[in-house]
């Protein structure tokens, strides 16, 4: 009797420290993001870990104004853009800044990081008029497809109803700030992270997975992606804006190493449905689509194309998961968007400028 008790004990134990330690990290997570009604999650204006700016940026403070020697460029996308697994001093736009700031003096060259967690096409467009377009910025570099491809997915803990080509079914992010908002001081976080853990390790070798892997030859939000990447490059290139548009890079290959399979979690815990998850050849299928989507729109609107994806090595030595970057990843990113804006001397030119 003595034993099991104490069994009892140790186990409450255990499971006490590993609900205050998800706890703990769920307050964390909930200090880098805020709120939108628009953009649903946003940086948290001021945060200084992230260097998040007045504005909501990661870069820099900046002058709602510029002068004629500030050359201004902004970059969007979603969490592949916002970088913030890195450091900022080591994400791929602050590297960027400082070797353009480097190559022409003459300029106080801005790079603004308005990339962030979550966020699609439809984001950057709303996001441009909503709170960029006031900057003036010089250029734009874009990159989309791994969030947009997973608005083609409803699965039950992140969407609401059938896929939607507003992608208003899927609610992401406020999943989880609902709990920061409305549950700010509650076990909640306790329980929920003790039920996370369970789900995950015990005896998750034994258990068996739900959901069935399957092909897909069709992406339901390739269409809107296309329809947003199309108004937004022409919406900035009305407004006098250099625009380069990039292809994502991913770590989606036929064959994947067991430590590369392990590091994947967009396709196992967002790429599925309530029964079905998209398989590995699905989500090369899914990227590859994507990203000419964008070549193609780009090119339709005789705007500069940069193939990132073709160019990253799909290797854990770039990438940390399915498409965040290693600190290598970061810097070939920024080497390869230096190499393209130099060669056709993109900074040289000053307002009004010509499009790409």
């Amino acid at each position: 009797r003595v034993f099991s008790v104490l069994a009892v004990a140790l186990l409450l134990a255990l499971v006490s420290e590993v609900g205050i330690s998800h706890y703990k990290q769920s307050q964390i997570v909930s200090l880098a993001e805020s709120f939108h009604p628009f953009l649903q999650g946003v940086p948290i204006k001021g945060e200084s870990q992230r260097h998040i700016n007045r504005w909501g940026f990661r870069g820099d403070e900046i002058a709602l104004g510029k002068s004629s020697k500030t050359y201004r460029i902004f970059t969007l996308g979603g969490s592949t853009v916002y970088c913030d697994r890195t450091t900022f001093e080591k994400s791929y736009s602050r590297l960027l800044e400082k070797k353009l700031g480097k190559r022409y003096p003459q300029f106080k060259v801005e790079v603004q990081n308005a990339g962030f967690h979550w966020h699609t096409s439809l984001h950057s467009l709303i996001k441009y008029l909503s709170q960029i377009e006031r900057f003036k910025p010089d250029m734009v570099i874009l990159y989309h497809g791994i969030n947009d491809l997973c608005r083609s997915f409803n699965p039950p803990s992140l969407s609401h109803g059938k896929v939607a080509d507003d992608y208003g079914h899927f609610h992401g992010p406020l999943s989880n700030m609902f709990k920061t908002y409305f549950f700010p001081h509650s076990h909640f976080y306790a329980w929920a992270g003790v039920k996370s853990a369970f789900a995950r390790f015990w005896y998750s070798t034994w258990r068996t997975d739900p959901l069935k892997d399957v092909s897909i030859k069709n992406f339901a939000s390739l269409p809107p992606f296309r329809r947003n990447m199309n108004n937004l490059i022409r919406l900035l290139k009305s407004k006098g804006v250099k625009v380069i548009v990039a292809s994502q890079p991913f770590l989606y290959k036929e064959t994947l190493t067991e430590e590369e399979g392990r590091s994947l979690w967009l396709l196992k815990y967002v790429c599925h449905n309530e029964e079905s998850r998209a398989d590995l050849p699905s989500m090369v299928r899914g990227m590859n689509a994507f990203n000419a989507a964008s070549r193609e729109v780009a090119t339709a609107n005789g705007s500069l194309f940069v193939d990132l994806a073709e160019n990253v090595p799909r290797s854990l030595e770039f990438f940390r998961d399915d498409v965040h970057y290693t600190e290598k990843g970061n810097a070939l990113i920024a080497d390869l968007l230096y190499e393209r804006i130099v060669k056709l001397g993109l900074v040289s030119e000053k307002p009004p400028a010509t499009n790409v």
